[in-house]
């Protein structure tokens, strides 16, 4: 019989509610009931699992749809779901399935306990065998390698290292295969004569400055003489002058004339000469010959003092002492 609700769709009586749920636990107990010891194939754990699932699902919908019905329907559910449970509950068959359910469980438990076993035991071994490794962070850089050979090693080039002065060599201080750098001192020479030679091109040096300075005095003393010697030249041509008008106006005699203004005009215009060629002689000297005398005194200087440094033996490159 069938109800029809407010949307029209058909709705299942209570009886037909109950006959369907005692069904299905029916159904579900019974296959229980066929898969024993005697059966074509033993389910394994899971599939008992989960039709004991069902069967008990189909036992709760049928006692719950039993529990909504009039009461003659609900006592024939009641009578029949304990018909069934008393059938469970004695019953050798299900007793067996029961037992076999639990073997397979256990069985099942076990392995699953082995498989963990082994999979921890196969990671430990995989751990202690395990390689160690270092771990460095990438970075660009240089990559060295250090190659050691067995031979002999040659020079690109090779000098022989002669002292520039003669002398008798004092102190050596290298030895062969020292490294020395360029410029490194490796012997001394006795510097005692050259030394001397420095300081008397200094005091040749000195010799030629104070000149310099007295050929300066000598210039302002001859530049004063030229003056002078001017100023007479100009005062005694007057003279002549005036001495040969009065020659010549017959106010004086020839004798007097040569005697009072020839001679001295004659005489200082000589005075004027030689005073003018004084003081270009005193110009010359202080603006060429000794500069000229000053720079060949430093010249002499320098040289002396190069000398000096010769003294010391250097070192003409960067390399290593093969010999001495």
């Amino acid at each position: 019989m069938e109800e029809r609700g407010p949307s029209g769709g058909s709705r299942k009586s209570p009886e037909e509610k109950k006959t369907s749920g005692a069904q299905k636990a029916s159904d579900s107990v019974e296959d229980l009931r066929s898969q024993g010891p005697g059966g074509a194939e033993e389910p394994d754990s899971r599939n008992l699992v989960s039709q004991g699932e069902d069967a008990g699902e189909h036992l709760q919908e049928a006692e719950v749809e039993a529990s909504g019905t009039d009461g003659d329907g609900a006592g024939k559910s009641s009578r029949f779901l304990k018909g069934l449970k008393v059938k469970g509950k004695n019953g050798r068959k299900n007793r067996k399935v029961f037992a076999v359910f639990a073997v397979l469980l256990l069985i099942g438990v076990a392995v699953v306990a082995q498989s963990i076993s082994k999979k921890a035991k196969e990671t430990a071994e995989a751990t202690e065998k395990a390689v160690p490794v270092e771990v460095a962070v990438a970075a660009k850089g240089d990559i060295s390698e250090v190659v050691s050979f067995t031979g002999r090693i040659y020079a690109n080039y090779e000098v022989s290292v002669i002292p520039k002065v003669s002398g008798q060599i004092e102190e050596i201080y290298v030895d062969v295969g020292d490294i020395v750098s360029k410029g490194k001192a490796l012997a001394k020479i006795d510097d005692d004569h050259i030394a001397t030679q420095v300081r008397q091109a200094e005091a040749a040096l000195a010799a030629a400055r104070s000149s310099e300075e007295q050929a300066r005095l000598e210039l302002e003393r001859a530049a004063a003489a030229l003056s002078q010697a001017e100023e007479s030249f100009q005062i005694a041509k007057n003279n002549y002058e005036r001495g040969k008008f009065l020659l010549e106006q017959g106010a004086i005699s020839q004798a007097e004339f040569e005697s009072n203004f020839q001679s001295p005009y004659i005489n200082a215009k000589s005075g004027w000469e030689q005073a003018q060629a004084a003081y270009e002689m005193s110009r010359k000297n202080l603006e060429e010959i000794v500069p000229s005398q000053i720079e060949q005194a430093e010249a002499a200087l320098e040289a002396a003092r190069l000398q000096l440094e010769n003294t010391v033996v250097t070192a003409p490159f960067s390399g290593m002492v093969s010999a001495r």
